[in-house]
């Protein structure tokens, strides 16, 4: 029996890289050349701003730390538990510590209120939050973000690296991940957004060393800079990029037709989501357990994302935390379904057996 992957991934074909990339050859630059600068360009017309491209949107996460919270002093930032590793990872790779806050049990979005108590009193160096599962948050949720960093004088940076064609930018900065797990991902890369010129150029400046006029003259940067053919790659899924987020929305309707009746839960607001997967809440542990049982039964490939939460890794066990019952809840319940723009009726139908006896 043909297994249903977790995920199948849709990038442009050879053709269509090929030809962004004859722009490049044609000037013999394959760094820093004519296709990133146009992918900068077009990224940042997603918002009114300035796209700065990266060879990955963790990386992405660490230049605008250092851009707007200077170098790493062990102060805290403030960041979700229920969300990938690389948002610790990039938090203690620039020198700063996690906090690790609750999200709220409809969106699964860091929860403001609890952003407010995880950061009075203590040494915050920024807010660090995420568009789950590549979800856009409500108005009102971007605006409770908003007042608390703006009322603790804290640069807001916002994680929605897998929601490229969904969620638009937002806050100081807004990092997109081109990885190839998400939406419109092709391999490595990303790009970083912001409405700030002065603030795209310096990270411009420390993706490349920190070199200024072939100088560094202050802030030492990295190596971040995503290379010609990868922004080839890059602009070829932009081109695509509304038609594959509509397929995956309406494959997305379907799967939530299809599980009509079934004791799961839906992320709120999942139909202006990318679907970077198919996520659900199941009605209880014991249940999400049966459904793993038999979704290997059927040859359905699942993720349990994320349980464990990051504040239970090794790694931040020893992390800054207030209370995190919504994560823990949400964490033990969660199943995360296969996705892809060409998922088939059967495929689909498979899924759905997965909780037939579940």
């Amino acid at each position: 029996m043909t297994s249903v992957p977790f995920q199948r991934p849709s990038p442009a074909g050879l053709e269509q890289i090929a030809a962004h990339y004859a722009r490049s050859e044609a000037v013999g630059w394959y760094t820093r050349g004519p296709c990133v600068e146009e992918l900068g360009r077009r990224a940042g017309a997603l918002g009114g701003g300035y796209g700065v491209p990266v060879s990955s949107a963790t990386s992405g996460l660490m230049l605008a730390l250092r851009a707007l919270s200077g170098a790493g002093d062990g102060r805290l930032v403030a960041i979700p538990s229920f969300t990938c590793a690389a948002v610790p990872g990039a938090v203690e790779w620039s020198g700063f510590r996690p906090l690790f806050v609750d999200v709220e049990p409809d969106g699964w979005h860091v929860d403001p209120a609890a952003l407010e108590a995880a950061v009075e009193g203590r040494e915050v160096a920024a807010v660090l939050v995420s568009a789950t599962f590549g979800t856009p948050p409500p108005a009102e949720q971007l605006a409770g973000w908003a007042s608390v960093a703006g009322a603790h004088g804290l640069p807001l940076i916002y994680d929605a690296a897998a929601g490229l064609g969904a969620a638009d930018p937002f806050g100081a900065l807004t990092a997109y991940s081109f990885e190839a797990t998400k939406p419109a991902g092709f391999g490595e890369g990303g790009v970083l957004v912001t409405p700030d010129p002065k603030l795209a150029e310096e990270l411009r400046r420390l993706a490349n060393y920190g070199l200024r006029d072939g100088v560094v003259n202050t802030t030492v940067g990295i190596n971040a800079k995503l290379s010609e053919l990868g922004a080839a790659a890059g602009l070829a899924a932009m081109d695509g990029l509304e038609h594959l987020v509509a397929e995956r929305r309406a494959r997305g309707l379907a799967l939530q037709e299809a599980l009509r009746g079934a004791d799961v839960r839906f992320q709120h607001g999942c139909e202006h989501s990318a679907w970077s997967a198919t996520h659900v809440v199941v009605g209880s542990p014991r249940k999400r357990d049966a459904a793993l049982t038999r979704a290997r039964s059927l040859g359905v490939e699942t993720r349990t994302l994320w349980d464990p939460p990051l504040h239970r890794h090794a790694a931040w066990s020893h992390a800054e935390h207030g209370g995190l019952a919504v994560t823990e809840h949400l964490a033990a319940r969660s199943l995360a379904l296969p996705m892809a723009a060409d998922l088939t009726e059967a495929e689909i139908a498979r899924i759905a057996e997965v909780f037939v006896a579940a």
